[in-house]
């Protein structure tokens, strides 16, 4: 007998959703930008969520990888310089 939970249920359509609108304000963030130059960044930005797969928290663990490399595209087609980060090789 499978056990319907009513909560979680509405808490992973409730994010299903907020992940729409956060791919609608993508896009809108997108268009204005886009050009010949970064054409390849916006194409790759918008691919981004066509790889949020999962379920549950392994869906979760998904969208915080993204959200990564979301905001490092973001950077790039901003035209703000990306950070660079110093490895201790010691």
């Amino acid at each position: 007998v499978a056990v319907l939970d009513v909560a979680k249920a509405t808490q992973l359509r409730r994010q299903e959703r907020a992940d729409i609108a956060d791919y609608n304000e993508l896009l809108d963030d997108i268009v204005p930008r886009l050009t010949d130059d970064n054409y390849d960044t916006a194409v790759e930005l918008a691919a981004l969520p066509a790889k949020l797969r999962g379920f549950g928290h392994v869906k979760d663990r998904n969208r915080e990888q993204l959200a990564v490399v979301r905001q490092r595209l973001l950077a790039r087609l901003r035209g703000e310089a990306e950070a660079v980060q110093f490895v201790d090789a010691a």
